[in-house]
């Protein structure tokens, strides 16, 4: 199928329901955040379109990003705190030029564009991309700081390529391109939007979880909090960590296969069908695969007989659907609530007290709680003495203590904190994940004087 076996896409309610959302995030990247809810969340054209549907800022464009500065934009958000490059290694700027230049000049020739022709043209840039960055670093899983170098996972290639389009995608249908010094993709991009990936990034991951969609792919051991079964290993990992190639696509043909349920009945589920095999089949075809260790991410995406699947597809859109005739949610957080500090911490020398501490103020001693750096537990301070923390976590609707990794500070040597006044804690297996859980029920600020665990970082998280 090819954009022009799909006018529908270009008008009415589908061509307003791209307008919307790429003038929200042409606002967005200009340093003009206006917050609006998703609207005509079953009028989706693309992948892409699916994921910035789902994941709409929430908040001004972050400093550590220049307005309407797409390759330095694109650059950052791909090359951030997940990668490394060695102190005598660097992706010098000639290098960033002729890798964006091969980003606008990639895309194929809009005329009679099937979606497989497409996605053969990316597939093949990603693992050139990939193959690219591991020059710098290419044992970094065997090496510390165990991160991979810039562009040197799928993962990390495709934060870069999927957002440079979505960026141009959003400047194209406002008439505001960032700069008239820029060059742009060579090939008109908006005629090519119905085939355009999804950015995968934390965000979109989180948004989708919770749906019906993200249920079910949790539940089918594809998804485990927040991160992707890879074919290639059997292994869970997060965004930047992916690198398989197969587990790439077959996400997006899933994503794909999502948003063109909303096309229909102006496609027939056959055209859904046609579209999922022919991508298989040129898969197959380019990139061979070598032994696949676990659920395989393709052939679910293109069984377009699994009828659970396509269920759970279904009642996403009711969901999101629903969502638009509800009013406005009240504020995540009781209005007034305070924001919780982290600080890093060390007293002693001992390894338990090497933490983040959690305060109420910026600077205060007065702590709420703490997070180990050795066991990731998260420590609460006993109601009597300060409910604070345990009180606001039950407010915003958690419950620390009945939480199934919980354990109580009379437990003996198996609680971090035990017998210093804290009730009990909360044992993750990462500060990432502690800190995660935090972000449900509080904004978090970082200390001005943390040298590791900053702001960027904590929004990261």
């Amino acid at each position: 199928m090819t954009p022009q076996d799909c006018p529908f896409l270009y008008e009415g309610d589908f061509a307003q329901s791209l307008l919307n959302d790429c003038r929200d995030y042409a606002r967005h990247i200009a340093g003009k955040f206006r917050p609006r809810p998703a609207t005509l969340t079953n009028h989706l054209s693309s992948a892409l379109h699916l994921e910035m549907k789902l994941s709409k800022p929430k908040a001004e464009l972050p400093n550590r990003y220049l307005p309407n500065d797409l390759e330095y934009n694109t650059w950052k958000a791909m090359a951030n705190r997940t990668t490394h490059m060695p102190d005598d290694e660097k992706i010098l700027k000639e290098a960033k030029d002729e890798i964006f230049h091969r980003i606008r000049n990639v895309l194929p020739s809009t005329e009679n564009c099937e979606a497989h022709d497409f996605d053969r043209k990316i597939l093949t840039l990603l693992s050139e991309l990939r193959d690219q960055g591991l020059t710098y670093f290419p044992n970094w899983a065997s090496k510390p700081p165990w991160r991979p170098p810039e562009l040197g996972t799928i993962g990390l290639a495709q934060r870069l390529v999927n957002l440079y389009y979505e960026y141009e995608l959003a400047w194209t249908l406002t008439l505001r391109p960032a700069s008239a010094e820029q060059e742009h993709p060579s090939q008109d991009l908006y005629a090519l939007f119905p085939h355009l990936h999804a950015t995968l990034h934390v965000a979109f991951i989180k948004a989708l979880e919770p749906l019906p969609l993200g249920r079910w792919l949790t539940k089918k051991e594809y998804m485990r909090t927040g991160k992707f079964l890879n074919n290639s290993d059997g292994k869970y990992h997060s965004w930047w960590q992916t690198d398989c190639l197969r587990t790439y696509y077959g996400i997006q043909i899933l994503l794909r296969r999502a948003a063109m349920t909303t096309w229909l009945p102006h496609i027939s589920q056959d055209d859904i069908t046609a579209m999922a095999q022919n991508a298989k089949e040129m898969y197959k075809e380019t990139f061979p695969s070598k032994r696949m260790y676990c659920l395989d991410w393709l052939e679910l995406a293109t069984d377009t007989s699994n009828e659970d699947l396509q269920n759970a597809i279904e009642r996403t859109f009711k969901t999101l659907l629903s969502e638009e005739t509800q009013p406005p949610p009240q504020t995540e957080f009781p209005t007034d609530r305070k924001t919780l500090y982290l600080s890093e911490y060390e007293a002693n020398g001992q390894p338990h007290h090497h933490a983040l501490r959690l305060t109420p103020t910026q600077g205060s001693h007065h702590e709420l709680g703490a997070i180990c750096y050795l066991h990731s537990e998260l420590d609460l301070k006993e109601p009597q003495d300060c409910g604070y923390l345990i009180k606001a976590i039950e407010e915003a609707g958690g419950n620390s203590t009945s939480h199934p990794d919980f354990v109580y500070s009379e437990d003996g040597n198996s609680h971090c904190w035990g017998d210093t006044g804290f009730e009990g804690g909360i044992r993750f297996n990462s500060l990432e994940n502690a800190v995660a859980y935090l972000k449900k029920y509080f904004p978090l600020q970082a200390a001005p004087d943390n040298t590791y665990y900053t702001q960027d970082w904590i929004d990261w998280v």
